[in-house]
Parts: structure tokens; sequence; C-alpha cells
């Protein structure tokens, strides 16, 4: 009975019972699914250099009052003057969490879902938020946009023709009152070194979040409150408008299908199988 005993408590241990093979399966699983995301990250460093996305010097393709005008049509008013208009110091705090947390989600998600016990959903996750970022990526490309604090200094400089001295980055809002406050240009020089300045639409910031909430945060649909959080930020900080919320939602529900149509059909998947007998079961992908 003791020896029967031992031996449920042993096939009880994790790591009897999961054999290795699988193990260093699932790990270069997880090393495949982070191939766009790090491909991505390359190229959006090295932007200034290849100069693939426009830069400063590239003011005839860049959209400056689109966004606005829409919003202007359609709601009346901009929310983002709105909600930066209301302000105080413990919201420019409050705005500055979510922005300070957004630089380790890559790292904090996959960690947690190794602690929930959730390896598979590590692959699901980088597989998706990186083809995420393509999208976005190739969004940029063709509509490349300012983000509305290039208009907010246009209109408290009175100079509507200076486009390039307008575009030269200025922070905005919040994180220009934490920064003069402290008496640091924290977060100017955060922002100032983006290799893509013209990436207003869609925002990445509220991408990333609601990526994670489709794969499954923790709190379930509690964690749409972080990613409000998020929303409310990027607008009280005159980062994004509104409408760059919108389409970041839009953009990661999108590309979710988009990657569930290539496990479908067996294009995609972390066996690289191309062929269309491909399912769900086999296909850590499917997200």
């Amino acid at each position: 009975m003791g020896a029967k005993a031992g031996l449920g408590d042993a096939g009880s241990s994790p790591l009897l019972t999961v054999p290795p093979i699988p193990r260093l399966r699932q790990f270069f699983q997880i090393l495949k699914s982070t191939i766009p995301m790090l491909t991505f990250l390359f190229v959006y460093g090295i932007n200034k250099v290849v100069h693939i996305q426009p830069v400063l010097d590239d003011l005839g393709c860049v959209n400056v009052h689109t966004l606005n005008n829409i919003e202007e049509f359609f709601l009346g008013f901009h929310p983002h003057k709105m909600v930066s208009s209301h302000h105080s110091p413990v919201l420019d705090l409050l705005s500055c969490i979510p922005y300070l947390i957004h630089y380790s989600i890559p790292v904090v998600v996959p960690l947690y879902l190794l602690l929930a016990n959730r390896i598979e959903d590590i692959s699901k996750f980088y597989w998706l938020i990186g083809w995420v970022m393509w999208v976005i990526y190739f969004v940029w490309l063709v509509f490349p946009h300012a983000p509305p604090w290039v208009i907010d200094h246009l209109d408290h400089t009175g100079n509507g023709t200076d486009f390039h001295k307008a575009m030269l980055h200025r922070e905005g809002c919040a994180f220009s009152r934490i920064d003069a406050k402290y008496g640091t240009p924290f977060f100017y020089n955060m922002f100032s070194g983006n290799p893509i300045p013209f990436g207003s639409f869609p925002s990445g910031h509220v991408a990333w979040p609601y990526t994670f909430y489709l794969i499954g945060a923790p709190g379930n649909n509690w964690f749409l409150l972080y990613v409000a959080w998020m929303a409310w930020a990027t607008l009280y900080s005159c980062h994004h408008y509104a409408l760059d919320a919108v389409g970041a939602v839009v953009t990661v529900l999108l590309t979710r299908k988009l990657v569930q149509f290539m496990n479908d059909k067996g294009i995609c998947n972390t066996e690289s199988r191309c062929r269309p007998t491909s399912v769900a079961a086999t296909c850590p992908f499917n997200v």
C-alpha cells in the first residue's frame, strides 16, 4: 500500500506527469510564436534608419486634420479635449500608470500565463499580438496620422503654416505637466525618440491590453476596465483621438478573425503545415 501511495504521489508530480519532450516542444512553439512580434519590434526600431514609415521630413504625406475633422463631423466635439480639459495632479499620475505598464506587457502577460498553468496560451498571445501589430503597421503606412497634440500646438501658436515646427515633438497635456512639476523631461525623452511619430491610428497602446483580454485576462470582463483606463489615458495625455482607440479594438477583432481563418485553412500554425486538414485541436495558435 505504501508503495502504491508513493507511486501515486510521484504520479501527481508535474515533473513526472508532463514528459520532457512535450515541454521542449512547447518551448519551441512559443519561440516560433514570437517571430511576428519580434520582427515588428525590429522593423519599428530601425525606422529612422531604413525610413519605411514617414518621419518628420515627410510632412507632405502625413494626415494632420483628418481624424480631427471626422470627429468634428460625426460628434461635434473632440473627446480628447473634453477629457484632458478636466485635469488635476492626481489624474495626471493616473494617466501615467497604464503608459508605464504598457512596455512590460509582452513580458508580464506570458509570465502570468505561465504561473496560471496556461502555457499554450502564451503562444496564442504572442501570435495574435504579433499579427495585430503588423496589421497596425500597415495602417500606419497607408494612413500616417499626426497625434492630436500637433493640432493643439498649431492652435496655441496661431501659426497654421509652420507644420514642421508644430510637429517637432512637444509633449502635451498630462505628461508635459508632470515633466514640469518634477523638473525632468522624463516623458518628453520617452516619446521624442519614437521612430514612427505618425502612428496615431490605430492605437497600439489600446490594442495590446485588448489582445490580452481576448486571450483570457484575469478578471475576465472586469479586465475591460483596464482597457478603458488605457484608452482614457491616451485621450487625457493628448496622444490619441477617440477614433484611435476604437480603431485599435476593431483591428484586434479583425486580426483575430484573420488568424482563425489562417489556422482553419492550415495556412499557418505551429506545426508549419500548409494543408487544409489542420484543426483547432492540433493548433495552439487557434485564438
